[in-house]
């Protein structure tokens, strides 16, 4: 008799999840021009694949402190904030999947613009989404007067010389004289200083 002929067994393929479907409501927002208005508060979106990224919008008129917090990372995303005239103000510090955080003081008024995205191609999740929380304070102007020992030495800037508030500057052929100004700013907040006059008359 002839031999049966053994049949050769199909492998069966597991089931395989579908990918995650991205349903970040911001999209599409993947330039500047592109970018997505905000005000203060929290923000909840998404990078849905290693090529996007998200762009935010938001405005300040006046000097003012920008404080920008980047957390509930499910990967490694990188923050950037650019200035109005397309400058880069600050970038957010941390590693890894920890919150990224930034502050800046405004120098423009206009329309400053975030910039969130993958660190590399593997850090994505298009299931689980970041937090972008946004604070804004507003800087009052201050100012600032000449503390009393306002005639300085150059060779002794420390030294103090008195109650004189009279500046004299001079120079001839031999001789140059130039008046150095101190300020106590030992009262202004721990920030930069957006912008500074000095009025002299």
């Amino acid at each position: 008799p002839s031999p049966t002929p053994t049949r050769t067994r199909t492998p069966t393929r597991s089931p395989t999840s579908p990918p995650a479907a991205c349903t970040d409501p911001f999209e599409p927002n993947n330039s500047g021009p592109a970018a997505w208005g905000i005000g203060p508060g929290d923000t909840w979106s998404y990078i849905c694949s290693a090529s996007d990224v998200d762009w935010f919008r938001f405005s300040v008129w006046g000097p003012a402190e920008i404080h920008v917090l980047l957390d509930n990372l499910p990967a490694a995303y990188d923050m950037t904030l650019y200035t109005p005239s397309s400058g880069v103000a600050a970038r957010g510090t941390g590693t890894g999947s920890e919150p990224r955080e930034l502050t800046y003081v405004s120098r423009e008024d206009g329309a400053y613009l975030l910039r969130i995205g993958p660190r590399s191609e593997r850090d994505w999740d298009p299931a689980d989404s970041y937090r972008l929380h946004l604070a804004t304070d507003a800087l009052s102007p201050r100012t600032l007067r000449a503390i009393a020992d306002t005639y300085v030495n150059e060779g002794a800037p420390t030294d103090n010389f008195g109650s004189e508030h009279r500046v004299i500057v001079a120079e001839d052929e031999f001789y140059q004289q130039r008046a150095l100004i101190r300020f106590d700013l030992s009262d202004v907040a721990p920030v930069p200083i957006a912008s500074a006059y000095l009025r002299l008359s």
